[in-house]
């Protein structure tokens, strides 16, 4: 049985179904809402582009490493010497070095430079176990630091001419090794040479910003002191399961040695 509509309520249902609009304001809203979805889409897109690089790592954080304290190693001795961030030190400026154990625990100031525009230290560890500390601004003077007995002896910038190796990329260790660093597709890698080959010691996923700004190494080859763009030290063991673990957070410029200074981190 079909129903029927009188002519005139039947027009008007099929007028109302056909005409029915939004109103201005709700079109609008449409408008903006569709206008900002495709802003953020197009603001993401050049982030991507020119900040996060490839590996999609733009919103990545910094990478973490156990503690050496945590995640001890007895195979690994001696002495990280280092630029201090001299935050709240009385000198309040850059220009201090500290020292501290391979093995973790407490670091030891040896000094902060009394001159003006103290901007940091460059440090070598020299053959007969004492530390030479050289002014980076003009190397306007030097410090030989005996850890044993804790003498300071200062000497002009000019007397004492001990090398150090700027390059960060690649830095030559004992018995043909070397060890290089970089960032490809989003993941830091770094790899140790030898005469026998290469191998891969650390592969882990960073932000596009991360990187290693200095790398040193222990002279028994045992392992390397690297430090980030986040300011830490990391030890990073060679052996055959090589591990990366956290020295330090605040420091910069790494000398090492393996040699052990018991007495002073006591």
């Amino acid at each position: 049985m079909i129903a029927k509509y009188p002519s005139g309520a039947r027009s008007v249902a099929v007028e109302s179904r056909t005409n029915k609009v939004s109103p201005p304001g709700a079109r609008r809203e449409i408008r903006l809402t569709v206008a900002v979805v495709i802003g953020i889409g197009v603001a993401v897109l050049i982030y991507a582009v020119l900040v996060g690089g490839p590996g999609i790592n733009v919103f990545r954080s910094m990478p973490t490493f156990p503690s050496v304290e945590s995640s001890p190693d007895p195979a690994l001795r001696g002495t990280v010497a280092y630029n201090a961030l001299a935050i709240g030190t009385p000198q309040g400026k850059m220009g201090c070095v500290d020292v501290i154990s391979v093995a973790g625990g407490r670091a030891v100031q040896l000094f902060c430079a009394d001159q003006p525009k103290a901007m940091g230290v460059d440090l070598v560890w020299l053959d007969d176990g004492r530390l030479e500390a050289t002014d980076q601004y003009a190397a306007r003077w030097r410090k030989i630091v005996d850890l044993t007995t804790g003498d300071i002896t200062t000497l002009p910038g000019t007397e004492v001419a001990t090398k150090v190796v700027k390059d960060t990329l690649t830095v030559p260790g004992p018995g043909g090794k070397r060890v290089s660093s970089a960032v490809h597709s989003g993941s830091l890698i770094v790899t140790l040479t030898t005469p026998s080959g290469s191998r891969t010691l650390l592969d882990v996923q960073v932000p596009r910003e991360y990187s290693f700004n200095a790398m040193a190494w222990s002279p028994d080859g045992r392992w390397i002191v690297a430090e980030d763009s986040a300011a830490r030290l990391l030890v990073i063991s060679t052996g055959e399961h090589p591990v990366t673990r956290m020295l330090l957070d605040g420091g910069w410029g790494p000398a090492a040695t393996d040699r052990v200074f018991a007495p002073l981190f006591k």
